[in-house]
């Protein structure tokens, strides 16, 4: 089988495919769940491994809508939960942009933690956690939620909550 989802090798949705237990004999990754899903003309026989958590960075639009949409082009095959890797709220000291930086499906951890502490920082949207730290970095965000894992030069970076939640899979063949 030929298996589309999210890249790069550092996102859950790379991590999740070890839990897939059909064969796979190809992976391709995708920037962005929306740049696959403009692709699904072309994956006519091949997989798509989404989050049900998937939400899209430049739209109104979730796995529910992707699930309704495409349901007589797609069979679900599998569905599993597993433990996503550990994600971290990070300031940064100093900033540049007082804004924070996240993927659109942890928005209510962000507006939770922004909300207790009383800050209104406004949110831009990135297509995953990998690109979101990216961005946080090269473009000074003051907050972001990224994988635990990523996080490198830790003197530069704090750490202010941990989130360690479980995801449920949805392996869809496309007809």
């Amino acid at each position: 089988m030929i298996l589309n989802t999210l890249g790069p090798t550092t996102t859950d949705c790379y991590h999740a495919i070890s839990y897939v237990k059909s064969k796979i004999d190809e992976i391709r990754l995708y920037s962005s769940f929306d740049r696959m899903i403009e692709n699904i003309d072309h994956l006519k026989g091949q997989y798509i491994l989404m989050p049900l958590a998937f939400e899209s960075s430049c739209r109104a639009y979730g796995w529910k809508d992707f699930n309704y949409e495409y349901y007589r082009r797609l069979n679900i095959v599998e569905l599993f939960h597993a433990p996503i890797k550990e994600m971290v709220l990070v300031e940064n000291k100093p900033y540049k942009m007082d804004k924070a930086i996240i993927q659109p499906a942890t928005q209510f951890l962000m507006l939770d933690y922004l909300s207790r502490r009383g800050i209104a920082s406004p949110i831009d949207f990135a297509p995953s956690k990998a690109k979101a730290k990216n961005q946080w970095e090269d473009k000074g965000y003051r907050f972001a939620i990224v994988s635990k894992d990523a996080l490198d030069d830790e003197d530069r970076k704090k750490i202010c909550e941990s989130y360690s939640p479980e995801m449920i899979w949805c392996l869809y063949e496309v007809k």
